[in-house]
């Protein structure tokens, strides 16, 4: 059986079963998800603050939690073999980021067991970069720079803008 933990949820609930889970160690049935939209509504980024919460307030260390959003996920619905993980010949869409700027921590792990929204500096999907800076997430303290491709505008292009590293 597998656990999904979800932003729409319950937080003391959510925390009380990756206890519990992290207890029995058994995280692999865990996954972390958004589940909306709900009755809640629409959650942007529902997905990394569960992460952001669970890693600051369950004690999980920042990786675990990213782990439970990724490869768990992917392999408990059966996704394409190597997706959300990282490996030789698998599908790779990679999401660059860091500390948010004004956080005390000094990358992306600490600030997430801070409980820190990351910066999201690019999205590489295919070897491309799909995605400047976010704008949905705090500015990072380093941005992203390209060599050797030109990159359209400030933000380091649009959703649909195409450049290759």
């Amino acid at each position: 059986m597998a656990l999904q933990v979800v932003q729409a949820g319950n937080l003391r609930s959510a925390l009380y079963i990756m206890k519990r889970c992290c207890e029995a160690g058994v995280l692999a049935r865990v996954c972390i998800a958004s589940d909306t939209p709900t009755g809640t509504g629409v959650m942007p980024m529902g997905v990394i603050k569960s992460v952001c919460e669970l890693a600051s307030l369950g004690d999980l260390p920042p990786e675990q939690a990213i782990a439970l959003a990724t490869g768990n996920n992917a392999r408990i619905f059966r996704l394409e073999r190597g997706t959300g993980t990282i490996a030789v010949g698998a599908p790779a869409d990679l999401v660059v980021c860091d500390a948010p700027a004004a956080s005390l921590a000094t990358d992306a792990l600490g600030a997430i067991a801070r409980g820190d929204i990351p910066g999201i500096a690019c999205v590489v999907i295919d070897g491309e970069v799909r995605v400047g800076r976010s704008r949905n997430t705090p500015l990072a303290k380093r941005l992203a720079t390209f060599r050797g491709v030109s990159v359209a505008g400030s933000e380091g292009g649009g959703r649909n803008a195409r450049h290759s590293l």
